[in-house]
Parts: C-alpha cells; sequence; structure tokens
C-alpha cells in the first residue's frame, strides 16, 4: 500500500509539485506499459491482446511521483492501485488523487494555464481516465471486491452479476448469499465496508473539484459512484449478519430466512478452495454445527460426524467399523490386522 501523506505533500525545493515531466522518457515509458499490448494478426496467426503489468505499472508511477506531482501519473496509479489491490487499492488512489489536488492545486501538474483565466481543462482531461469505459470502467470487471481463505475471491463483475446489473457470462459466477458469505467473512478479518470507503472517497474528490472549478467545468464523477454504491449494500448487509446471534440467525419474524443461511453457511465448498484434511474437517465441523442450531430434527449431523470419524481411520479401521463381517476376507489377504478383539 502507498503512503498517502507523503505522496500528497510538497516536493523539496521551490517548486511544491516539481518539474513538469509529462515528455520525460519514463512518464512515455509509463504510458506505455499502462496500454498493453493489443491482439495482433500476423496472416492465419492472432496474437491475443495482453493486459497491462500493473505491478509494473505501479512501480513506474510510484518512482514518477517522487520526482513530481501530476495528475496524470496518479491516475495511472489509482488503475494500478486498484487492479492489484482491489476496491480498497481504489479506495486508497482516490483519496490521494483529492488530497492532491487540495493541497497543491495552485501547482500540481499539468498546471492551470495563466493565459487562458487559469484554465483547468488539462486537469479535468487528466481525471477523465477514471470515468473513461475503456480505462478505470473497464478495469472494475476485474477488481477484487472480495477475498477470504476458504472462500476464494469476488470480482466487481461477479457482484454486478449477482446483484441483477449485469448478465452473466461463460465465467463461473457467484450467488449473492455466496457473495455476502465471502464479505462477511473479510469483514470479520477487519477489512470493513471497503466499497463504502471508495463511494466517500469519490464523492469527496467531486466535491473538492466543485469547489475549485465549478460543476460545469469539473469532471463528472457520477459513472465511477455508480458503479460502487449498489456495491455497498452487500457489505452493510455482511455487517448486519455478523451482529445476529449466532443462535437465532436464520430465523427471523418471517422464518423463512433459514435457506438464505444456509447457503450462506455451506459457501466455503461452493466457491473456496479446500487445501487441505483439516480444512475438509472444520467445514464438516461447520455444517452439522448449523444443521444441529437450525434444523434440530435433521438427521444429517450423526451421518456427517460418523463421515468425519471415518476420515481419521485407516482402511482397516474403517472396514471394522462398517463392514465387521468382512473383516476375516481381509486378515486371510493381508495377515493379521492387530486391534482383534476375539
Amino acid at each position: 500500500m502507498i503512503d498517502v501523506d507523503a505522496l500528497a505533500a510538497p516536493l523539496a525545493g521551490d517548486e511544491p509539485a516539481g518539474p513538469n515531466l509529462e515528455y520525460d522518457p519514463d512518464v512515455q515509458a509509463l504510458e506505455v506499459a499502462a496500454r498493453g499490448k493489443p491482439e495482433q494478426q500476423f496472416g492465419d496467426h492472432v496474437v491475443p491482446a495482453e493486459e497491462p503489468d500493473w505491478k509494473d505499472v505501479h512501480d513506474r508511477a510510484l518512482a514518477l511521483l517522487e520526482r513530481s506531482r501530476d495528475l496524470r501519473v496518479c491516475t495511472l496509479l489509482v488503475r494500478a492501485l486498484a487492479r492489484l489491490d482491489g476496491v480498497s487499492g481504489l479506495a486508497l488512489g482516490i483519496e490521494l488523487l483529492d488530497r492532491m489536488i487540495d493541497g497543491l492545486w495552485d501547482s500540481v501538474h499539468p498546471q492551470l494555464d495563466p493565459d487562458d483565466d487559469n484554465d483547468p481543462m488539462m486537469r479535468m482531461n487528466a481525471l477523465a481516465a477514471l470515468v473513461d469505459a475503456d480505462g478505470l470502467l473497464r478495469d472494475l470487471r476485474f477488481v477484487q471486491l472480495a477475498s477470504a481463505r476458504g472462500f476464494g475471491t469476488c470480482t466487481v463483475r461477479q457482484a454486478e452479476v449477482a446483484l441483477g446489473l449485469l448478465e452473466a457470462n461463460d465465467d463461473a459466477q457467484l450467488t449473492r448469499a455466496q457473495i455476502e458469505a465471502m464479505i462477511a467473512e473479510t469483514v470479520a478479518q477487519g477489512a470493513g465496508n471497503v466499497a463504502q470507503r471508495a463511494v466517500d472517497a469519490v464523492q469527496h474528490l467531486q466535491q473538492t473539484l466543485n469547489a475549485r472549478v465549478g460543476t460545469s467545468q469539473a469532471v463528472d464523477l457520477k459513472p465511477l459512484a455508480g458503479r460502487l454504491k449498489p456495491l455497498v449494500a452487500l457489505f452493510a448487509n455482511a455487517d448486519t449478519a455478523g451482529e445476529q446471534n449466532p443462535d437465532t440467525a436464520g430465523a427471523d419474524d418471517g422464518g423463512d430466512a433459514g435457506p438464505h443461511r444456509a447457503a450462506a453457511g455451506v459457501m466455503i465448498s461452493a466457491v473456496g478452495e479446500i487445501r487441505s484434511r483439516d480444512d475438509a474437517l472444520r467445514l464438516l465441523d461447520k455444517v452439522s454445527e448449523f444443521l444441529e442450531r437450525n434444523e434440530p430434527t435433521n438427521p444429517a449431523p450423526l451421518l456427517i460426524r460418523r463421515a468425519r470419524r471415518l476420515m481419521t481411520m485407516s482402511f482397516v479401521d474403517i472396514m471394522r467399523e462398517m463392514a465387521p463381517e468382512g473383516m476375516d476376507s481381509i486378515e486371510k489377504i493381508a495377515g493379521p490386522t492387530g486391534n482383534n478383539d476375539e
């Protein structure tokens, strides 16, 4: 993560924003890196397009901001932070832009045009990348919204599909219940409502721009805020779910929340990755505990706990418990197995 305080502070020397690096080779290299490689065709051979190396873009942008406070460079850093660190990275990048604009307005690059009544058009053009359909708005499809060990990850696009805002494609999709369960886990781990933080950052940046240049000249950030606002509800619901009493969760006044909570309760197996035997055992325990708590007449926990016990046994012990009449045949082939009660 970046140090917003340091990057938004004036640089040492006579120029608080440093020199104008618009034509610096390093800036040009950054712009090339941020474009990636387009699809190419040589005869019948098609070379697929390549996404930018966002870690490279991130590092190049940071290095340039150490030399010059430039909104064009900073907007590329925002995109890199979003692609590398998800919605929380996006929020942090927008907060940096806001701080840089508000604190260094008189000197930040690109500078105001003194020959045209300090026209801010160049600055607004730089910030327009935040609402460019081929820029940050496209990036959002791939930006990580939530990630939790044992649950997997969820992108903004997957959340938008689950909310009915976009049509599903061929990629793996998640249900809203699955996403809310994943988000609840990230909230429990202290991540907070990163969607709300991102919305707040965008809205505050809009207020800063409006105050500086007026609403008629400020870039309109509504397209970005509009993509982020629906995501806030997913986190708010996760916060509410986490605050419920575990003994009563899933049983509201209407008595119909059980299936929803059940779907969330088995989220790990639905979209997560079980990496070890211990993960599998913990999952079986959670399913059994959920059913015992919410469906006390369901006999499934008895079978689940037996299955869990069998997972820790050897083949011979499993046969001894489940088919003791077959032990004679096994011992004829393998010899005495021990633990013989006779």
